[in-house]
C-alpha cells in the first residue's frame, strides 16, 4: 500500500551456549594457544566484541575499581563495564605470566617480529576448538549473545543487558526479551486492564463473596423483622 512502509523484521537468530557446551569449548581452547581460553571466557562474561577483546589494553583496565573502559565502540560510544571475578582472575593471571614488557596490549605476541603487537587472527583456532567441542553453526559473535542471554535469564533486566552490550538503542536489546519470563509476563499484564470485570476470576470471586455477604445480611434483617 502507498504511504505505508513495511517494517523490517530482525531475523538474526539468538544463539547461545549451555553451561555444558561452554565448558567443553573452554576445555578444548585450553589445549591450544595460551590466549584462546582467556579470550573466550572474557567474551562470554563481558559481551565485548572480538575486536575490542583482541585490542584490549592494560590501560583500559582499572583493577582497583574492577572496571574496563574502552574509549570507542563499534557504534561510536565509549564502553564501561564491571569486571566479574572470572574476568578479573583471567587478566591477573595474564599479567603475571604473559605480560610483554613495554606493550600495552593484553593479548600480545610473545616473540618474533610482531612481539608486543596484538594478536588479531584467531579464526583457525576458533574453528578447531568449536569442531573438537562438537559445537556447530556457532560464531565467535554468538558469545556476545550468550552473555546477553545469561543476563536476561538470571535477572530479567533488559536495561542491564543493554548497558552491558553497549547498545545505543533498547531496540537492539529487545531481540533477547523472550529469554526473560519476567519481562514477558509484565508485558502481557497490560491486556488484563482491557478485560470486563466478570472475566477476572479473582475479582469476580471477590465480588461474588461480597454479594453473598450482603444477601445473607439482608436475609437476617428480614427474619428479624418478622419476629
Amino acid at each position: 500500500m502507498r504511504g505505508i512502509e513495511a517494517l523490517q523484521e530482525n531475523n538474526e537468530l539468538v544463539r547461545y551456549l549451555s553451561p555444558a557446551q561452554f565448558q567443553r569449548l573452554i576445555q578444548e581452547a585450553a589445549t591450544k594457544r595460551w590466549y584462546l581460553a582467556p579470550i573466550l571466557i572474557i567474551a562470554h562474561q563481558t559481551g565485548l566484541r572480538r575486536g575490542n577483546i583482541l585490542t584490549l589494553k592494560w590501560s583500559d583496565c582499572d583493577f582497583e575499581l574492577r572496571l574496563i573502559r574502552i574509549a570507542t565502540s563499534k557504534n561510536g560510544e565509549p564502553i564501561a563495564l564491571g569486571m566479574a571475578d572470572t574476568v578479573y582472575e583471567q587478566l591477573q593471571e595474564i599479567d603475571k605470566m604473559r605480560r610483554v614488557p613495554g606493550s600495552d596490549y593484553i593479548f600480545a605476541h610473545q616473540e618474533g617480529p610482531q612481539r608486543g603487537q596484538p594478536i588479531l587472527d584467531i579464526k583457525n583456532a576458533w574453528k578447531t576448538v568449536t569442531k573438537n567441542a562438537g559445537i556447530s553453526n556457532f560464531r565467535f559473535h554468538d558469545l556476545r549473545h550468550s552473555c546477553a542471554s545469561l543476563i536476561l535469564m538470571k535477572t530479567g533486566n533488559l536495561m542491564l543487558a543493554k548497558d552491558a552490550l553497549a547498545h545505543k538503542s533498547i531496540k537492539s536489546t529487545l531481540r533477547y526479551a523472550h529469554l526473560s519470563p519476567e519481562y514477558m509476563r509484565e508485558q502481557m499484564k497490560v491486556l488484563d486492564d482491557s478485560l470486563p470485570f466478570v472475566c477476572r476470576l479473582k475479582d469476580a470471586r471477590a465480588g461474588k463473596s461480597q454479594q453473598n455477604v450482603i444477601e445473607i445480611s439482608n436475609t437476617e434483617e428480614s427474619v428479624n423483622a418478622t419476629r
